[in-house]
């Protein structure tokens, strides 16, 4: 009974044991508690960071968080006399560690709170991408934290912003259905948040529908004049009809995807006044 109850006490200490050792490391991966500094050049790296990045605005927060860095990586390149360097590999991760786990918290708020805006700096979204992606090369956070996704997260952000930009300005050289629709789709896939939350970004691209709906009209328009004008140049009647034919056929898709056009109800009736014309005209 007694080797029973000491095996049990064995057992839960251990368990006591692990318990611990999870927390600490799920507390570090998420960015709560760094590892605790162990020498002078950490402790220093330390004081830094909670005075200069800690509760402080986004603006000095980052420029600490650039000096640190920059510190660190200096002292890490020292080599001291007998060839040994200045600082230890584990005193270089966990420097980094510390200014990395102090400064994400506050660049993650300001990036959300810069995405939360109705109106979005094409310089500062391009600016927080870069950054998220530099703390992802650092290789600090373990891959699927939270802190990994959410710098994942506002990359993916500040590229999407771009090509939701470029889907924006789409639609002008439509020349087709497949192309109008194309374009409306790729439009319609960037209207989500935080994208969304960007009302000049929301107005472009609601404006992508009727941009390319009447860059196609008005190329079918152009192409149909064109025949209809030059009847008299076609060798014969027949030529002329199939060049009609091809140009009524573009219409006729146009009216069925998206409805009647002006220009070309004006460019079908051009081509059947040059048909009675090409009729008369040509062998």
């Amino acid at each position: 009974m007694k080797t029973a109850i000491k095996i049990l006490l064995i057992v839960l200490a251990l368990a006591g044991i692990g318990y611990a050792v999870y927390s600490f490391f799920d507390k570090t991966e998420k960015g709560e508690t760094p590892p605790p500094p162990q020498s002078d050049f950490e402790k220093e790296i330390q004081a830094e960071a909670d005075r200069g990045i800690k509760d402080r605005d986004y603006a000095r927060a980052s420029a600490t968080f650039a000096e640190l860095c920059d510190r660190i990586d200096t002292e890490a390149a020292v080599t001291l006399a007998d060839g040994s360097r200045n600082l230890s590999p584990d005193e270089v991760r966990r420097a980094r560690q510390i200014v990395f786990y102090a400064y994400v918290p506050i660049f993650t708020a300001h990036a959300d709170a810069c995405f939360a805006r109705t109106a979005w700096s094409d310089g500062e979204v391009d600016a927080l991408g870069t950054t998220a992606g530099r703390l992802q090369e650092m290789q600090v956070a373990e891959a699927g934290s939270p802190t990994t996704k959410d710098l994942a997260r506002i990359r993916q952000t500040a590229a999407d912003y771009r090509a939701a930009w470029q889907a924006a300005r789409s639609g002008a050289g439509c020349r087709s259905v497949t192309a109008v629709r194309s374009a409306v789709n790729r439009a319609n896939s960037f209207k989500r948040k935080p994208l969304s939350n960007c009302t000049a970004l929301v107005n472009a691209l609601n404006a992508v529908p009727a941009r390319a709906k009447s860059a196609l009209a008005t190329y079918v328009a152009s192409r149909c004049n064109r025949v209809s004008s030059g009847y008299a140049s076609y060798a014969s009647y027949a030529d002329f009809y199939a060049a009609q034919e091809q140009c009524l056929s573009l219409i006729n898709e146009y009216e069925k995807a998206f409805g009647g056009n002006a220009a070309l109800t004006s460019a079908r009736r051009r081509l059947q006044n040059a048909e009675t014309l090409a009729l008369d005209q040509l062998p």
